[in-house]
Order: structure tokens, then sequence, then C-alpha cells
């Protein structure tokens, strides 16, 4: 596949993910109602999902989907999930090569604090180990109850595995009550980081540790997307800062 070819599907990778961020729902800000319900709690408790693996558009899986295209629908569905495979076994490898982490633990860790601050509500207990899945009966297995908090990357990705290679994060937060699993507030960040590290800094960094650091950056404008909608402010209209980064 040609150079040009190359250029145009990373471009389209950038746009659909900045599409689908700027048509996302009116920001959800958390009730009333809920705060008083973490009042009268003993204890709140935050857990995360996970690990959800890392996706890489490889060469391969860009010209997998590419091909699939030019056979219209059937070879579509057949291309997208060879294209799939292959960003994800890609993906596995560069989570190994690049000691690269699921970022929904730095999200909670940073969103917490925060959150508590906000709100006025009482310290909030992050737990560390992960639940299994997304799932009612996973929770009861855990023997969790009551109001939770509870955190999950949608799906992080790279355009590429080059340092020069745009990323994009999704993850989800809620508040539920854990016995039925209902749903009492939600909200999701959509982040997209186009590179602007300098040459220089591959003199100082090694590609792993700016992918990881970038990762990292994401995580943080995520926790502070979904602090601001928690507010009711939509962040693309507002300038707001990264939430401060606290020790797990």
């Amino acid at each position: 596949m040609g150079k040009h070819t190359g250029r145009v599907l990373l471009s389209s990778f950038s746009a659909c993910i900045m599409l689908f961020s700027a048509c996302a729902s009116k920001p959800q800000p958390f009730p009333q109602t809920s705060r008083a319900a973490i009042q009268n709690q003993p204890e709140l408790k935050a857990y995360h999902y996970g690990p959800v693996g890392l996706t890489v558009m490889t060469t391969g899986a860009k010209s997998a989907m590419f091909v699939g295209i030019l056979f219209g629908a059937i070879g579509g569905g057949i291309g997208g999930a060879m294209s799939a495979h292959l960003a994800a076994v890609a993906g596995k490898e560069t989570m190994a090569e690049y000691r690269l982490e699921d970022p929904i633990v730095s999200v909670k860790a940073q969103f917490l604090p925060a959150f508590a601050d906000t709100f006025a509500v009482k310290p909030i207990e992050a737990i560390a180990e992960p639940v299994s899945k997304d799932d009612i009966e996973a929770l009861k297995t855990r023997g969790i109850t009551g109001l939770i908090l509870d955190f999950k990357t949608i799906q992080w990705s790279m355009s590429s595995k080059s340092v020069d290679a745009s990323i994009s994060y999704q993850a989800r937060v809620r508040f539920l009550q854990s016995s039925d699993g209902t749903v009492l507030w939600q909200e999701q960040c959509n982040v997209v980081d186009i590179p602007e590290h300098k040459p220089s800094d591959l003199e100082t960094m090694t590609v792993a540790g700016i992918v990881r650091q970038r990762f990292i950056t994401a995580a943080e404008k995520c926790a502070s997307e979904i602090l601001t909608k928690a507010k009711g402010a939509d962040p693309n209209k507002n300038n707001t800062k990264g939430v401060e980064a606290k020790p797990t």
C-alpha cells in the first residue's frame, strides 16, 4: 500500500474519532440525589474493569481493511474482521514492548480525589484489584454491594506503532447500585491526541517512553473531561486544565 493511501487512512482514523467526540451527547451533571445517597452510605468504593487490550493499526491491518472495502459488503465484513484481529495482535505486542498498561487505573486515580473535592463527598476508597468483566454477576461474585463508582476503558488505540502515531482513548465512569445494576449517573471521555513532541525529545526519551507519557496525558485529559461533564459543563467549550495527578 502506498504512502498516500496510508496517510488517507490515518487521517480518516483521526477524523472519525474526532467526529464521534464532537457528536457526543449533552453532558450529564452528577445528580443532587446521588450526592445525598453517598452521604447516607457508610463508605463509597470505586472499582475498575479490565484490562482492555490496545489496538494498533499496522500496515497489515490497514491493508486488510482497504482490500476488504474493494469487494463490497461481504468483503468489507471479512476485511474488517481481519483488520481488527491484526490490530489486536499488534496492540498486544506493542503493550509488551513499550510496557503499556490500560490507562483506566490512571483515570480512576486522578478522577476520584477531584470528584470528592468538587462534590464535597466523603473520601472514596479506590480498589486496586480489577473486576474481571463488566457484568453484575461479576460484581456479586466479588461480594460487592451498595452504591459504587465503576471505571472502564472502552477502547485505546494507535494509528500505527510509530512515535508519530495519533492515539485515541475512550473511557466510561458510572455511579450505580451494584445489587441490581441500576445506573444513577454515567459519563464518558473521548480523547484524541495528535503528536506534538519535538525531534529533540528522542534525544532524552525512548519511543516507548514518549508513547507511555502520551497515554498518561490522555488519561489526565479523560479524567478532566468527565469531571467537567459531571459539573454539567461542556468540555469542548471550556479551557479546562488536567486533573492534578495523585499517587495511587
